[in-house]
C-alpha cells in the first residue's frame, strides 16, 4: 500500500509540475526599442504574452502544490482542475479599426522610463493641439520660447505599441499623467542603463482624434525613420493620433 501511495504521490507530482511549468513561467517581452527593423515593429502581428505580476507566481506556486497534494491523496482529478483555473487567457487586441474621433478608449501600454527621450515621430502638422518632436525626418519642431521648461512633454506626440498585439498609436500627454511622471521622477533613465529599467504598464484612456498618412517613427535614437502604419487584419492603414486623458501605471 505505501508503495502504491508513493508511485500516486511522484505521478501527481510530475503532472502537476509539468502543468504549473506551462502556465506560470514568464516569457520575456522584448522592448520595444530592442525589436528590428523598426517598420516591422510598427506592423507587428504576432502579440506577445500577456504581462505577469509577480504576486501571480507565488499565488500559482501555492495553488499548483496544493493540486499535488490534492491529486495525491484525494484524486488526480482535483489537481487537474486546480492547475486548470491557473490558466491564463490572453487580452484581446485592440481594435483600433473602430475607434471614433473624440470618444474615449481605453488600452494599454508597455514601457520603460528610457522611452521618455528614444521614442519619436515625424509629422509636418499639428494634431489635435499636439506635434511630433520632428517636423520632418532631419528638422526639429520649432520649440516654443514661452513653453515651460519641463512639462513632460505635454503636447508632443510619440508612438506606442499597445498590449498585446504592438498595435501603433501616436500619443501625447502620456507622461504627463500624474501616476507616469511619478514613475519618470523616480526612475531616471538618465541614471540607469535602459536594460536595467524596470518595465512597466500604463494603463490609459485615451481621446482619438484623428489618423495620420505619411508620419514616421523610431523605436531610438539611433534607430533609422520608418513609416508608421498599423496592421489592420492583412492590410496595414494610417495609425491614430490621440491624447492621453488619464493613466495608472501597474508593474510587469
Amino acid at each position: 500500500m505505501l508503495e502504491d501511495l508513493g508511485d500516486r504521490l511522484v505521478l501527481g507530482y510530475q503532472r502537476a509540475a509539468m502543468a504549473s511549468a506551462s502556465v506560470v513561467k514568464k516569457p520575456a517581452r522584448p522592448s520595444p526599442s530592442s525589436r528590428a527593423p523598426a517598420e516591422r515593429r510598427a506592423t507587428a502581428t504576432n502579440p506577445p504574452p500577456a504581462a505577469v505580476g509577480g504576486k501571480l507566481y507565488i499565488a500559482a506556486g501555492i495553488v499548483a502544490l496544493m493540486g499535488i497534494i490534492a491529486g495525491t491523496f484525494v484524486g488526480d482529478g482535483i489537481s487537474d482542475q486546480i492547475l486548470a483555473a491557473l490558466k491564463m487567457t490572453e487580452k484581446p487586441p485592440v481594435d483600433m479599426t473602430k475607434w471614433q474621433p473624440g470618444k474615449l478608449e481605453d488600452i494599454e501600454i508597455t514601457l520603460v522610463t528610457a522611452d521618455y527621450d528614444k521614442l519619436a515621430c515625424a509629422f509636418d502638422r499639428e494634431v489635435g493641439g499636439a506635434h511630433c518632436e520632428y517636423k520632418t525626418e532631419t528638422e526639429r519642431w520649432p520649440e516654443d520660447p514661452t513653453a515651460p521648461a519641463d512639462n513632460n512633454k505635454k503636447n508632443v506626440l510619440q508612438p506606442y505599441s499597445a498590449v498585446p498585439d504592438n498595435a501603433l498609436v501616436l500619443l501625447a500627454g502620456l507622461w504627463a499623467q500624474p501616476a507616469v511622471a511619478m514613475r519618470l521622477h523616480a526612475e531616471p533613465p538618465g541614471n540607469t542603463p535602459a536594460k536595467n529599467l524596470a518595465r512597466f504598464i500604463a494603463k490609459c484612456r485615451v481621446k482619438p482624434v484623428e489618423r495620420v498618412d505619411n508620419a514616421s517613427i523610431r523605436w531610438n535614437t539611433t534607430d533609422k525613420w520608418a513609416r508608421g502604419l498599423l496592421r489592420a487584419g492583412d492590410q496595414q492603414v494610417a495609425p491614430w493620433v490621440a491624447i492621453v486623458d488619464s493613466c495608472s501605471v501597474w508593474d510587469e
